[in-house]
């Protein structure tokens, strides 16, 4: 219960970084990485509002099935912001260096290492 009255609170006052903009700032229109995700974090309603500011973002799971996701598909299927949803679903044996070269930034939130 107190979980969905925080979604309706934080729906008209996001809970952002005090300084997000520092962080915002050099990755604005860059196109990265996002390893694990999506995360809640970065959406225009998160901690860390990044997702609406950068060009795009492929997404790298460590499997084709989790727990949190179900089943993942490659391609065109991470959604990762409702506005930005055509990006590539990666698992690690799928990059290239062609495609590192193309990434100019990683996100991750909540990886247990």
């Amino acid at each position: 219960m107190i979980k969905i009255l925080e979604n309706y609170f934080r729906r008209y006052f996001p809970k952002h970084l005090k300084n997000k903009n520092k962080y915002n700032r050099p990755i604005k229109n860059l196109y990265g990485i996002e390893i694990g995700g999506p995360s809640q974090v970065f959406s225009s309603k998160g901690l860390l509002p990044v997702y609406p500011i950068i060009s795009g973002l492929d997404g790298c799971n460590f499997s084709n099935n989790t727990v949190w996701e179900g089943k993942l598909y490659s391609g065109n299927t991470y959604k990762y912001a409702s506005i930005k949803n055509q990006v590539n679903n990666l698992s690690a044996k799928e990059t290239t260096y062609q495609w590192w070269q193309t990434i100019h930034m990683i996100l991750y939130c909540h990886l247990i290492i």
